[in-house]
């Protein structure tokens, strides 16, 4: 139960002034801008959405998290787990897909696709593919979100934003890092 409560927490809010040990590689998203970029020392957001668009007015949306000290507490997979037995109470009729454990850049990883067919702020269907990764100390999420029901389209270009997904090291000459 301390787990749940922990991850909870750490969901809702929202860049660290220190330097972090890894970090993602910026999302390839075309025609995307930064609208809201936060961080304290426990944790950091970035949102892209269209150029147009706001945090608050979005079709897609790609979100960026950083969760400082965080491999300590839950692997991706169980963070992962947490979110998707979480879902229904933040979205009645919620589903995730089974939680898929893979290595991204030699580190232990997870990933799912959620749906909300009605989320209860919006009124809106609410979509989302996520990828989690443990770093040296940080957990990193990638979310890819649609407020509508996805199309094959944005299906296949939101799990390729979520397997171009990399984690950058200092030094490193990965692609976007």
């Amino acid at each position: 139960m301390k787990l749940a409560l922990v991850l909870l927490g750490l969901l809702s809010a929202a860049a660290t002034a220190a330097t972090p040990a890894d970090w993602l590689t910026r999302p390839a998203v075309t025609g995307f801008v930064v609208d809201h970029e936060a961080g304290d020392s426990q944790q950091s957001i970035r949102e892209y959405v269209p150029q147009g668009e706001t945090v608050h007015n979005w079709t897609r949306m790609v979100t960026d998290q950083r969760f400082i000290d965080f491999v300590e507490l839950a692997t991706p997979q169980e963070f992962a787990e947490e979110m998707a037995r979480s879902l229904p109470k933040g979205c009645p009729g919620g589903k995730a897909s089974a939680v898929i454990s893979l290595k991204v850049d030699g580190r232990n990883a997870a990933r799912m696709r959620a749906d909300c067919p009605r989320n209860p702020d919006t009124g809106k269907p609410e979509v989302f593919w996520i990828v989690l990764i443990a770093g040296e100390r940080d957990m990193h999420s990638r979310q890819v979100a649609f407020r509508r029901i996805p199309t094959a389209a944005d299906t296949a270009w939101a799990e390729g934003v979520i397997a171009a997904t990399r984690l950058c090291r200092p030094g490193s000459k990965a692609k976007g890092c």
